[in-house]
């Protein structure tokens, strides 16, 4: 499709296009972004043009991905490029599973947003020269693929990154802010939820990781090697941030000498309480779900691609305790954003 196909407010839409083209077409022949962006999927996007009405079209929603080339500049697209390729070629996982965020057409928020971020902790890693012999997607005895591991020192050290954004009902409230404003550009947003939601979606995260299903025979963690867990949040319409009280509040719940008293509905036993009552499958006891927090050696929590809070966990087990110097190593590692993040 050329301008000549289109007219008025449209031609907007096909420069969008005709710019991501363009930056795509300057990328080196290797290019994992190339090869996930086909120009079959570009054809596709360019279609909805005459398809759709200019109201549609300016309100409608675009792939992550085409926005990223759209909006980034082209040294900020190689650097991503980059860390692809040196993802890739230490990765024992194949090229599919490791680009498939990228090839993912959704218009949401993930997978790119998790994606994304696991690719900059796995690349950020691997040109660090304070840890070493790292090793991505490597099985552990349950079957399970941590992330990645790294050597501090002459210890071993399993990480495992996850991302949180809004939940399902948030979503959906601010779908219906956006067509609220379609009618009203005035139209103010209010969102509506307890003190403690957030939490609980923390709590659902990490035991997601510790206890998937609420089975502590499938985690994701190292039985034997200490444990760190990075969470990604990516919110639209919420203050979900590594600085909210709520997820401080959170992570003093799930690293306190459990259980601790605390009666509040949303505390971390009350939660857990009540998904073991909501579970449809036999899950673990009460207790050897709260003893798996002791294989959480620390979390550190991120604002997209930027270092928000990190929290060694002092409960702990012996095996999984991880020392201040070694937290701070993996602080240093990822205290700057790369630059296909700011």
């Amino acid at each position: 499709m050329t301008a000549g196909d289109v007219t008025g407010d449209k031609l907007y839409f096909v420069g969008m296009i005709d710019e991501v083209r363009s930056k795509l077409a300057r990328l080196a022949a290797d290019s994992p972004i190339s090869r996930c962006f086909s120009q079959s999927r570009l054809d596709a996007i360019t279609a909805k043009i005459p398809a759709n009405t200019i109201e549609e079209l300016d309100w409608g929603c675009r792939q992550p991905l085409f926005l990223f080339v759209r909006n980034s500049s082209e040294a900020a697209i190689r650097a991503f490029d980059d860390d692809l390729r040196l993802v890739e070629s230490h990765s024992i996982t194949n090229e599919r599973k490791t680009f498939e965020f990228l090839r993912s057409e959704s218009e949401g928020a993930q997978p790119w947003a998790g994606g994304l971020f696991e690719v900059y902790v796995k690349a950020a890693a691997l040109r660090s020269s304070e840890v070493s012999n790292v090793s991505l997607d490597r099985p552990l005895t349950n079957g399970r693929c941590p992330d990645l591991k790294v050597d501090i020192g002459t210890r071993n050290v399993c990480i495992e990154c996850t991302s949180l954004g809004e939940s399902r009902a948030s979503d959906e409230r601010w779908g219906e802010h956006l067509e609220s404003l379609q009618a009203d550009r005035d139209a103010v947003f209010c969102e509506s939820q307890d003190a403690y939601t957030q939490s609980r979606r923390l709590y659902e995260k990490v035991f997601d990781k510790i206890a998937p299903k609420l089975s502590v025979h499938k985690s994701q963690l190292n039985d034997s090697e200490p444990n760190l867990l990075l969470i990604t949040l990516n919110a639209v319409s919420s203050d979900l941030t590594a600085s909210s009280p709520v997820v401080g509040w959170a992570l003093d719940e799930m690293f306190a000498s459990q259980p601790n008293g605390n009666r509040s509905p949303a505390s971390l036993c009350n939660w857990l309480l009540l998904k073991r009552k909501q579970t449809q499958t036999i899950s673990s006891s009460f207790d050897e779900l709260l003893a798996a927090l002791a294989s959480v050696s620390g979390i550190l929590v991120f604002d997209g691609c930027k270092l928000g809070a990190a929290r060694i966990n002092y409960n702990a087990d012996s095996t999984h305790m991880i020392s201040h110097a070694e937290m701070a190593t993996i602080e240093r590692i990822l205290s700057v954003s790369p630059l296909y993040a700011q």
